[in-house]
């Protein structure tokens, strides 16, 4: 339980500062900032189950399989959206915009 708390709690600030950096308008940063919050809470749900995820990918299959009722399958793809994004954000040769995307 304890990692569960402490992955909210990271989960927390992390998306706090994605709303800074967006507003700062940092979009790509917020990206990141975004994307680890979201990955920090679906870890709190994992530890919760007392499962340690593998990787990024993993942590969606568990929640589409184990908690797709329960916090929707439209969270679930946000997760797995923004797992891209992330991605693009460190690794891609372009710029991504989010100005058309809300926090």
């Amino acid at each position: 339980m304890l990692k569960s708390k402490k992955a909210l709690e990271m989960a927390n600030i992390k998306i706090e500062r994605a709303k800074e950096l967006f507003e700062s308008g940092f979009y790509e940063e917020s990206i990141v900032s975004s994307y680890t919050g979201m990955f920090h809470s679906a870890r709190a749900l994992l530890f919760k189950d007392g499962i340690t995820e593998g990787n990024h990918a993993c942590v969606v299959a568990y929640l589409a399989e184990h908690c797709g009722q329960s916090i929707g399958r439209d969270r679930i793809n946000w997760l797995d959206t923004y797992i891209l994004e992330r991605h693009e954000s460190f690794y891609g040769m372009e710029s991504t915009s989010m100005k058309q995307t809300t926090l």
